[in-house]
């Protein structure tokens, strides 16, 4: 490479190129033709067809979104949006939970070890505090026992650096997929990953966008389904969200396949009402789905 008289930014355009190239050619794009392409369409819709409308996809568990959007399915990038303390984390290990395929989480907030609690207390229905505490009622010892067993008997793989960046999450997420082939992917959440040294210089909107992109990128070249947590803007406080609320860039609205919405009702400090709102589905329908959200141990039900 003839770097004799070149500017830095035209040398850094053609580094950056060729490492495109490459990876291009690592991910196994190419050409295919037409008849290729129409084959295999034809084939997953009469598989579709044999199915019924029965989820065709990883199911999350809660019926009422796997009859909406199918499941989870491969190459998708799925948006789960919320307010702090609404119940995006929970929501998330509760879709993991249900998988029956191995699984991998990057946690760029929460330690393993709080997810695992998460989990042990949804599995058991043991309120989360008591069971940090260490204290049980009568049988929730033997609860507790029950769902450890079948959280360990589980493909659960668990990344959890702290404010991790977004090269990382990407480098720990092909590993996962190489070292134990893991059928679907969660990352929790976007607007606390670091951003890449790519974009280190640009402005807060730029880095979160060139973040998501990378996740959808992710989705299509792994080819599982990448589900994302993601915050909402604070003018989402108290009101129904929006597709256009997420926090930071717009290009999350536009990367998403499928962006659900989580919306409590509260009154008088106390919850009434939990919705999952579909406010975008690029295969399916949208529309709001009514379920039960337990806060006491951390769990998503159908209404």
């Amino acid at each position: 490479m003839d770097s004799v008289g070149e500017k830095p930014e035209e040398l850094s355009a053609r580094m950056q190129k060729v490492i495109d190239d490459t990876i291009n050619q690592v991910d196994g794009f190419e050409i295919s033709t037409v008849q290729e392409t129409v084959n295999a369409s034809v084939s997953r819709i009469d598989e579709r067809r044999k199915n019924g409308l029965k989820c065709i996809g990883i199911p999350s568990g809660i019926q009422g979104l796997d009859r909406q959007c199918l499941g989870f399915q491969p190459r998708q990038l799925y948006y789960l949006g919320a307010r702090p303390s609404q119940g995006k984390t929970a929501l998330m290990l509760n879709c993991a939970q249900n998988c029956k395929e191995a699984v991998g989480i990057l946690s760029a907030e929460s330690a393993k070890e709080e997810l695992t609690n998460r989990m042990l207390s949804s599995s058991s229905k043991i309120n989360n505090q008591r069971l940090v505490m260490g204290i049980f009622k009568e049988g929730e010892m033997e609860r507790l026992t029950q769902a450890a067993s079948d959280i360990y008997s589980r493909g659960i793989f668990i990344y959890d650096e702290p404010n991790m960046s977004i090269d990382t999450a990407v480098m720990m997420a092909r590993q996962m997929k190489r070292r134990f082939d893991i059928k679907i992917l969660f990352v929790d959440y976007l607007q606390c990953l670091n951003p890449s040294r790519a974009v280190i210089k640009q402005e807060r909107r730029e880095q979160v966008a060139y973040a998501s992109k990378q996740l959808k990128q992710l989705a299509r070249t792994l080819e599982i389904p990448v589900v994302v947590t993601a915050q909402l803007r604070r003018d989402a406080e108290g009101n129904r969200p929006k597709l256009n609320d997420f926090s930071d860039s717009t290009q999350i609205e536009r990367d998403a396949d499928v962006a659900v919405m989580i919306h409590n009702i509260y009154n008088e400090g106390m919850l009434q009402e939990s919705w999952l709102l579909v406010e975008k589905n690029r295969e399916g329908r949208t529309g709001d789905i009514p379920v039960v959200f337990n806060q006491e141990y951390l769990k998503f039900t159908d209404k």
